[in-house]
């Protein structure tokens, strides 16, 4: 099932379908949600997944994953 990256819960490693990198899904203290490259150590906010090539909806297990 799809889900929103905005419903997953913050501190959830994610892996995007096409990508090679792992993620972790943050949030910032204004309440900006986003995500931070394992790897890299790169924030991408979550307005700015599609221009970096990632879907805002990504495949999870609902019930782990939800607020």
């Amino acid at each position: 099932m799809k889900t929103h990256i905005g419903f997953i819960k913050e501190g959830t490693i994610l892996h995007f379908s096409n990508s090679v990198y792992n993620y972790m899904k943050v949030c910032s203290r204004e309440g900006i949600g986003g995500v931070v490259n394992l790897s890299t150590g790169l924030y991408i906010s979550t307005s700015d997944l599609e221009k970096e090539g990632l879907s805002p909806m990504i495949d999870c297990p609902v019930k782990k994953f939800f607020l």
